[in-house]
């Protein structure tokens, strides 16, 4: 799902690019919008899975314990 917001992001960049950037603007600004709605959404979707796979490790931790040692 992260992957398909990365590419409309990027859909969405590629052709408003035109209308944003002034005529005169260097050539590496077109391949800056190309790449960098990659890294920022690659950058979101690491930082999501890893806290869900946190929260998900923490979870089974809880589940293995001892009921006794939970209602202390």
């Amino acid at each position: 799902m992260g992957g398909s917001y990365i590419s409309a992001a990027t859909a969405f960049v590629v052709v408003n690019l035109g209308h944003w950037l002034p005529a005169d603007a260097p050539h590496w600004l077109g391949l800056a919008g190309w790449i960098a709605p990659t890294l920022l959404g690659s950058i979101l979707i690491s930082r999501t899975v890893r806290r869900y796979r946190a929260r998900m490790q923490a979870n089974k931790l809880n589940l293995e314990l001892p009921t006794s040692i939970l209602t202390k």
